[in-house]
């Protein structure tokens, strides 16, 4: 009796190994029916029929790869159309702004020629001045009108030098300031304060508030 039940056992046992399979052989076993066909949604289908399903989903795959493909190659020419425009602008902007540099530099040198002009023009009568009275006679009677003339063109070429805008450095009794005063030489004087100006060896200006030339002058220690 005993043996009798190991051999069941073992049968049993060989039964169920038999019946378990590797997972390739369990799908099959759920995909296959008993007359050789395949389940597509719970439904039994045959053989055609489940290749033709199959076939008509990588239909629809390569459809959707294809439509991502076009909408891709949409965006790229989308793109690109764009970069065009913008390239297009820059070029017109900088071809504006070069046309505005160059308009602005001809303005502004017409502007410094005209000011030279007014400047000149307004300098012709000092020349004029000057003309005259070099060819006045060359005598002991006419020294002292040469002089005053010579005054009077001093005095008309400042007036016209100051309304274009040049006005004198004060020096006397200033002290000392290296922004608008050059100093040549340092000297003892016990009459002027120190670091103050003591003489005057060539005026300094300003023109439109701006140092054009300063004032060379010696300065007590």
């Amino acid at each position: 009796m005993v043996k009798s039940e190991d051999r069941k056992t073992d049968a049993q046992k060989m039964k169920t190994d038999s019946s378990a399979g590797s997972p390739e052989k369990e799908e099959d076993a759920v995909n296959k029916s008993v007359s050789g066909g395949y389940t597509s949604g719970g439904q039994t289908v045959s053989s055609e029929e489940f290749h033709q399903l199959e076939a008509g989903t990588h239909q629809a795959e390569k459809k959707s790869k294809k439509a991502a493909v076009k909408i891709l190659q949409e965006e790229i020419e989308k793109l690109r159309k764009e970069n065009n425009e913008m390239k297009d602008r820059l070029l017109r902007k900088m071809a504006e702004f070069d046309n505005f540099r160059k308009r602005t530099e001809r303005e502004y040198g017409e502007i410094f020629v005209r000011a030279g002009e007014d400047i000149v023009r307004k300098l012709l009568p000092v020349l004029d001045d000057l003309e005259r009275s070099l060819s006045q006679p060359d005598d002991e009677n006419h020294i002292d009108a040469f002089r005053k003339g010579i005054e009077l063109i001093y005095l008309k070429s400042i007036k016209t030098l100051q309304d274009a805008g040049l006005k004198l450095i004060e020096t006397e009794g200033k002290e000392f300031d290296p922004n608008i005063h050059e100093a040549l030489i340092q000297v003892e004087n016990t009459d002027v304060p120190s670091n103050h100006i003591v003489e005057t060896f060539e005026k300094g200006y300003y023109f439109n508030g701006r140092v054009i030339r300063p004032a060379k002058v010696s300065v007590n220690k």
